[in-house]
């Protein structure tokens, strides 16, 4: 079953932001493409892959938060609200590191104020459908062996990290 939570604070400055951070097969594709692009917003698709955010999206790569927090305003409208969307904020989808808060970390550094839309699955259906993106992109081992050398199962487990999210984004 698909169900977004969403953890809100009201940081009480312009512009308002909301980050979209996913996780992967929650639907994401389909809010990116039915329903973002129709907004009365600010959609910022693709952002994260402006060069000011190399790296960002790879756990293992030092980021110059800083730098990314002060080049972010300039593509943010005052008058609208900013809306991001990226599934890997959440967790990189075939890796066996759990790189969770590390990713969180770089986004409550860089957004510390904005409202997170984090969308979930449950874990009997997420796991074929990743494999089958698996299978989709070239993997050719059976299910079994993907989930021994690609899953970390851990990641599928949302309460640790949503407790994250509400100590500093707040309920």
């Amino acid at each position: 079953m698909n169900s977004i939570w969403a953890v809100m604070q009201d940081g009480g400055r312009d512009p308002k932001i909301i980050l979209h951070i996913g996780m992967q097969k929650t639907a994401t594709t389909f809010l990116q493409w039915n329903v973002f692009h129709y907004l009365k917003v600010n959609y910022l698709w693709h952002i994260f892959y402006k060069p000011f955010f190399k790296g960002f999206l790879e756990p293992k790569k030092k980021v110059d938060l800083e730098k990314t927090k002060k080049i972010v305003p300039y593509y943010l409208e005052n008058q609208k609200v900013n809306l991001i969307s990226e599934e890997n904020l959440y967790t990189s989808m075939f890796s066996k590191e759990d790189d969770r808060l590390i990713m969180l970390d770089r986004v409550k550094t860089v957004f510390p104020n904005a409202k997170i839309i984090f969308g979930t699955r449950d874990k009997d259906e997420i796991l074929p459908s990743w494999y089958k993106e698996y299978v989709a992109v070239g993997g050719v081992l059976n299910y079994e062996d993907f989930l021994e050398t690609h899953m970390n199962l851990d990641k599928l487990d949302y309460k640790p990290y949503i407790n994250e999210l509400r100590k500093h984004y707040g309920n």
